[in-house]
């Protein structure tokens, strides 16, 4: 079982590392919002950065409902690599000028990629396979050894 969930743990965090370096690339032209309408709550991917963020006092006059947008960025738009929380008054026009204070939380994506692709490249060293006729701690010689312990580190030879 514990094998077996290990594997599993493994493989997802493989797929799950690939991905999110298929989204970092593809962030550099083009950019993803998905928000919850009346709350004003959104996530945004593009320029190398995933962020959080949260709009007030507006409340959009939609249905409840999940929202989603994309546009492609200029080829000049740069990735960035840094974290940051931001707050910010922000003017904008819907039937009159209206000021909202827009908050948010930066991670930039290879930030995502390391704290899942490290446990994974840990999990596929760790389950590496050992050469036959070599010692499991050490990678000593073992072949033609008749004693059923490794005489360079003392393991018991398991056959």
């Amino acid at each position: 079982m514990r094998k077996r969930l290990r594997s599993t743990i493994k493989w997802g965090c493989t797929v799950l590392t690939v991905l999110l370096l298929v989204v970092w690339v593809a962030s550099g032209w083009w950019w993803w919002r998905v928000g919850l309408a009346p709350t004003s709550y959104h996530a945004d991917v593009g320029v190398g950065l995933v962020q959080i963020g949260f709009d007030s006092p507006l409340v959009l006059e939609r249905p409840e409902s999940l929202w989603w947008a994309y546009q492609r960025e200029p080829r000049s738009a740069r990735l960035c690599w840094s974290f940051g929380i931001f707050s910010a008054p922000q003017s904008i026009a819907i039937s009159g000028p209206l000021s909202l204070e827009h908050t948010w939380v930066s991670v930039p994506i290879w930030f995502l990629v390391l704290l899942v692709g490290v446990p994974s490249a840990f999990l596929w060293y760790r389950d590496r396979r050992h050469a036959p006729g070599l010692c499991i701690k050490c990678n000593y010689d073992l072949r033609g050894s008749v004693s059923g312990v490794c005489p360079e580190c003392g393991t018991v030879i398991t056959p």
